[in-house]
């Protein structure tokens, strides 16, 4: 077994610049870079979901190739993290149908033909890679390091990014 040196040189570290950065709302190309299935936990039953419901949580990083905007680097910067839901059957139908259609909109900016008879969501493993367009907003974040964060309000297919640059879906 080997021995590690556990000592570091904590010099100029700033114990409250974690996180990333935050991006200007907008359009960017980019890609699944994290995804796993989780679920749900909500034993005592004080949240808005019941336990065990499942999740499709992912992560979105903007390509390498993609250019700065307003005068910011962004290429390789995530975009943002999101939680895609599969509600229960008994779950309040206009909530039900939002989580949904969140989903479809996220299989359908991947090129996924969810719409066909017995479509089984891929394995998180496979979507790893997916090319899309994501679309986030800057927003105030009084819990990160930089004061602003990022919401994914949506994704378009690939190669969208160039028709909306405003942060807002069309």
């Amino acid at each position: 077994m080997s021995e590690f040196d556990m000592t570091l040189d904590l010099t100029g570290a700033d114990a409250d610049a974690v996180g990333y950065p935050a991006l200007p709302s907008g359009s960017y190309e980019a890609h699944v870079a994290k995804a796993d299935w989780r679920t749900t936990d909500n034993i005592d039953g004080s949240k808005a979901l019941p336990h065990n419901t499942p999740y499709l949580n992912l992560g979105i990083q903007v390509n390498d190739d993609e250019e700065d905007r307003d005068g910011q680097r962004v290429a390789g910067m995530y975009a943002g993290f999101t939680k895609l839901f599969i509600p229960p059957a008994d779950y309040d139908k206009t909530k039900a149908q939002g989580m949904k259609n969140r989903m479809a909109n996220f299989l359908k900016a991947i090129g996924e033909d969810y719409e066909k008879k017995g479509y089984k969501i891929p394995d998180a493993e496979e979507l790893i890679g997916k090319e899309l367009t994501v679309v986030v907003r800057k927003k105030r974040d009084s819990n990160s390091s930089s004061g602003f964060s990022n919401e994914i309000e949506g994704f378009k297919t690939a190669g969208s990014s160039e028709s909306a640059d405003t942060g807002l879906l069309v």
